[in-house]
C-alpha cells in the first residue's frame, strides 16, 4: 500500500469507485482496464474473486490496491474488503482500543499480561488493513484514518515489543514501547477509530408511527377531569408522584447499570423515542425494556413489558432481534414467571443485584455468533 497524499495520490484513495473498461486480460483473474478519472500515465489492472471475466463495457469498480512507483491502481468489482465492521468484530475493536488507550495515558500503570488479548486484537485491525485478506479491511482502514504503509507496519511491530514486555514484567521494554507509540500518534488515531467504530454501528430504524391521532374532544374531557380534581383527589396524586419518583429513579439506575456494562464490553447503547434501549451485539440487534418492580406489580410490569417487547420489535421492523427484559430486583412473587417469560416467550432475562447487572441470561449479552448457533444445537437436541 503506497503512501497517500501525494501528487496525484489523494485522487486515487483506497474505497474510490472508478468507471473503467476492462480492454484485455492480463493473466488469469487480472485484466487490464481503461478509465478516464486515472492520471495521465497511470493505468489499471481489474482484479475479480474467483477469476470470473468482469463484465464488458463500462463498470464502476473500486481501489483495491495502488502502486506509486509502477502508477498502476488495483481495480475490484467484489464488496469482500469493503463491507462494513460487523456486530461480531465491532465491539472487539471498540474494547481493545479502550484497554490500549487506558494503558497509553496512564503512566504508572503496573506492567501486566491482561492487555495480551487487546494488544493482538489491535494489531489484527490493523494486519488486515495490510493483508487485505478479510471481509471489512477497508472499513477498518477508513476507522483508523487511512495511515500511511510504513505507520501500520512499525505500529505492528512496537504492539508486538509491548506485548512481549508485558509477558516478561519488562518495565524499561514497557515504558519504551509506550514512549515509540506515543511519538507515532498512536494514541490520537486509536482514539479517533474507537469513536468511528462506534459510530459504524448501526442505528434503530425508525418506527411505525400510529394511522390515527387522539380525538380533540377525548383530551379535552381528560384535562377537564383535571382541572376539577378534588383536595383527596390531589392528596391521591402526591403519593402517587411518589412513587412514581421512586420508579424513575430506579429505572435510570438499572439503565445506567446496562449501558455501563455493555460500554465496558465495547458495545454502543441507543435510546429511543419508545425502546429503553437498543443495541447491536454481537448476535445482532437487541431490544431492551427496563422495568421498576415491586412485590404489588411485578407480575403487571411483566406483562406490559412483555406486550411492549413484541411490539417495538414489529413497529422497528427488527424481525431477527433479540428480546430483553431488564429488571430492578430479581422476581419472587410468581415463582412461574422468570421460566415463562424465558422459556416459553423468549424472552431474555436480566435484573440488579445491589448496583450490578446480573440475571440468568447476562452470559448472553457477550456471546458471539458461533456460540449461539452452538448453544441453539445443543438446546434442540439434549444428547449433544
Amino acid at each position: 500500500m503506497a503512501p497517500q497524499g501525494r501528487g496525484h495520490m489523494a485522487t486515487l484513495a483506497l474505497g474510490t469507485e472508478l468507471v473503467a473498461t476492462v480492454t484485455q486480460e492480463a493473466r488469469p483473474g487480472r485484466w487490464r482496464a481503461t478509465a478516464d478519472a486515472l492520471p495521465e500515465g497511470w493505468a489499471a489492472i481489474v482484479h475479480t474473486r474467483g477469476g470470473s471475466a468482469p463484465p464488458s463495457g463500462r463498470t464502476t469498480y473500486w481501489i483495491f490496491s495502488v502502486d506509486g512507483n509502477k502508477r498502476l491502481v488495483l481495480l475490484s468489482n467484489s464488496d469482500f474488503g469493503r463491507l462494513p465492521i460487523s456486530d461480531r468484530m465491532r465491539p472487539r475493536y471498540a474494547s481493545a482500543l479502550a484497554d490500549i488507550l487506558r494503558m497509553l495515558s496512564e503512566e504508572g500503570e503496573e506492567p501486566g499480561v491482561p492487555l495480551a488479548s487487546s494488544i493482538s486484537e489491535v494489531k489484527g485491525m490493523i494486519n488486515r488493513c495490510l493483508r487485505k485478506d478479510q471481509p471489512d479491511w477497508l472499513s477498518a482502514y477508513k476507522a483508523l484514518g487511512r495511515p500511511a504503509w510504513k505507520w501500520m507496519r512499525r505500529t505492528v511491530g512496537v504492539l508486538d515489543q509491548l506485548r512481549r514486555a508485558l509477558r516478561d514484567a519488562d518495565e524499561a521494554a514497557v515504558a519504551a514501547a509506550r514512549s515509540e507509540l506515543r511519538k507515532l500518534g498512536a494514541a490520537e488515531r486509536f482514539r479517533a477509530a474507537r469513536e468511528a467504530v462506534l459510530a459504524s454501528s448501526p442505528t434503530l430504524p425508525d418506527v411505525r408511527t400510529p394511522s390515527r391521532r387522539p380525538r380533540k374532544d377525548l383530551a379535552g374531557h381528560l384535562a377537564g377531569q383535571q382541572r376539577t380534581e378534588t383536595a383527596a383527589g390531589r392528596l391521591t396524586s402526591e403519593a402517587t408522584r411518589r412513587k412514581l419518583g421512586k420508579a424513575n429513579a430506579d429505572h435510570r439506575e438499572v439503565l445506567a447499570a446496562l449501558a455501563s456494562y455493555l460500554a465496558s464490553h465495547g458495545h454502543e447503547i441507543e435510546e429511543g423515542k419508545h425502546v429503553d434501549a437498543f443495541c447491536h451485539l454481537r448476535t445482532g440487534p437487541a431490544i431492551f425494556e427496563v422495568k421498576s418492580i415491586s412485590a404489588n406489580n411485578e407480575l403487571s410490569q411483566c406483562r406490559k413489558a412483555l406486550s411492549q417487547l413484541y411490539e417495538y420489535r414489529f413497529r422497528h421492523g427488527l424481525k431477527e432481534a433479540s428480546l430483553w427484559l431488564v429488571l430492578s430486583k430479581i422476581p419472587e412473587a410468581e415463582p412461574w414467571l422468570v421460566e415463562y417469560l424465558r422459556e416459553d416467550r423468549r424472552i431474555r432475562l436480566l435484573w440488579l443485584e445491589g448496583s450490578k447487572l446480573d440475571g440468568p441470561d447476562l452470559p448472553l449479552l457477550l456471546e458471539s455468533g458461533s456460540e449461539a448457533l452452538r448453544r441453539a444445537g445443543q438446546e434442540a437436541d439434549p444428547t449433544v
